[in-house]
């Protein structure tokens, strides 16, 4: 999957109705978060893997590495935050999680209603084969702006 992963596959035997099995995965965007120990990590995603080709097949292992991902690259968005947070914008800025969901908090300091920009999951739509996706929503001053188009790549940068 471009901008996201990798998986190596491999069958145990020749018959059409064997299992894939995944042998493994790599994350191939960049910044990724460096994990200690990775080697744990693999093996749980690799064996969470293997089981959900066996229930869901091709689909249901695309899912579970594609959610990982997003996880993933909103972890990466939270370290970066939270290196600002402890630089220049440490007095209007603050962020917290809330689940999945990336909250950072501006202008903390201003009196009045808060406001916040949210970055976190959107679920995608079953029916239309759609994938979930990395969405942001904006609060400003505690109402939402759902008419405002704001420029979000979805591409973590370095």
């Amino acid at each position: 999957m471009p901008e996201e992963f990798q998986v190596d596959m491999s069958i145990a035997d020749e018959s059409p109705s064997s299992q894939l099995y995944l042998i493994d995965f790599r994350l191939i965007f960049t910044p990724t978060l460096d994990i200690k120990p990775m080697q744990r990590l693999q093996n749980e995603v690799e064996a969470r893997g293997n089981e959900l080709l066996r229930t869901e097949g091709l689909t249901g292992i695309y899912k579970f590495l594609h959610d990982f991902v997003l996880t993933h690259k909103i972890a990466i968005l939270r370290r970066q935050a939270t290196a600002m947070v402890q630089g220049k914008w440490a007095d209007v800025m603050l962020v917290t999680m809330m689940k999945r969901t990336l909250v950072l908090q501006y202008w903390v300091g201003r009196p009045g209603p808060k406001s916040w920009v949210e970055v976190g999951i959107s679920r995608g739509n079953k029916n239309s084969n759609k994938p979930s996706t990395l969405a942001l929503r904006w609060m400003k001053d505690a109402k939402e702006m759902k008419n405002v188009k704001i420029p979000f790549v979805c591409t973590v940068l370095p």
